[in-house]
């Protein structure tokens, strides 16, 4: 994933984050880029993050430099910090076909401290139903 102004943050203890890493912005905006290597077809995209009791950091999730999603970090969760009772998940419900070299780009504003954290970005295939005969 290539991070550009978002920067590579330790998670204490592991277990809140993948890999024990998330990814904060300390400026007003920050963005993640992946290219995707998978085979083409129907998948699920979902972005798990950090939502902080105060500030509200919006996100905007791009394919190949079209709109796919956009949503507010708004619950009123407890803390300000990463951690188990901070973490949330945005989902697009709807299945977006993707292809080898389409491009996924989060961008994010933080706010008033919270700084768009960002656990993952996951992209789920979607199996194909199975016709009875």
């Amino acid at each position: 994933m290539e991070l550009d102004g978002y920067k590579v943050q330790d998670v204490t203890p592991f277990e809140m984050a993948s890999g024990s890493k998330a990814i904060t912005c300390g400026q007003p905006q920050c963005s993640a880029k992946a290219v995707v290597a998978g085979p083409a077809g129907q998948y699920r995209i979902s972005v798990a993050y950090y939502d902080f009791h105060d500030g509200v950091s919006r996100y905007v999730l791009q394919l190949n430099g079209k709109p796919l999603g956009e949503w507010s970090a708004d619950d009123t969760l407890p803390g300000n910090s990463i951690s188990g009772a901070t973490a949330t998940r945005w989902t697009d419900w709807t299945p977006v076909a993707l292809k080898p070299g389409d491009v996924l780009k989060l961008i994010a504003h933080p706010d008033t401290g919270e700084p768009a954290p960002v656990d993952y970005i996951e992209m789920t295939p979607l199996q194909k139903e199975k016709t009875q005969s």
